[in-house]
């Protein structure tokens, strides 16, 4: 039995929901940031404005000198603006 299945919902499990709703409630109501490595695209866009920029800017350089051809693109530096 696969455990990764697809099925046609119009809308997101309640627990998606619910997932969701929390997000938004804690990254706008308080200076949070997310996990890396467990939210969507959407909560890190959400979120970039919790992130101080003066780590963004050096964040961006580095990325910019290391793989200047976004080899190594990520959803993370997608949703935060990296790969322009």
């Amino acid at each position: 039995m696969s455990l990764h299945t697809t099925s046609k919902l119009t809308q997101p499990p309640l627990s998606l929901q619910t997932d969701i709703n929390l997000a938004n409630t804690l990254i706008n109501e308080f200076p949070c940031r997310p996990h890396w490595t467990k939210n969507t695209r959407e909560v890190f866009a959400l979120a970039k404005k919790n992130i101080d920029p003066g780590h963004l800017s050096r964040f961006s350089a580095v990325r910019q000198k290391f793989d200047p051809e976004g080899i190594f693109k990520s959803p993370v530096g997608e949703a935060l603006g990296f790969y322009a």
